[in-house]
């Protein structure tokens, strides 16, 4: 398998790669919203997520193939 078939990779990049290059109308989050049945602050953390994802993935620090969100959320906010 190569990297642009793992969706274990390709989903945390696809997402990273859009929130940083595509700012994100009210429109497009209220839409993402409703389809999703989430508020505002759980679209965002999910691209906070996957950028962190992606960015360790791109490092090879990723060891496993399932991060816990909390182990995510302090790496994070390591970063800060």
């Amino acid at each position: 398998m190569t990297h642009w078939d793992d969706n274990f990779i390709q989903f945390p990049a696809l997402l990273a790669g859009i929130a940083a290059s595509v700012p994100i109308s009210r429109e497009v989050l209220d839409n993402l919203c409703e389809r999703m049945d989430v508020p505002p602050v759980y679209i965002s953390e999910i691209l906070d997520r996957a950028e962190v994802e992606f960015a360790r993935i791109e490092k090879g620090e990723l060891l496993r193939r399932f991060t816990p969100y909390k182990e995510i959320r302090d790496h994070a906010n390591d970063r800060e």
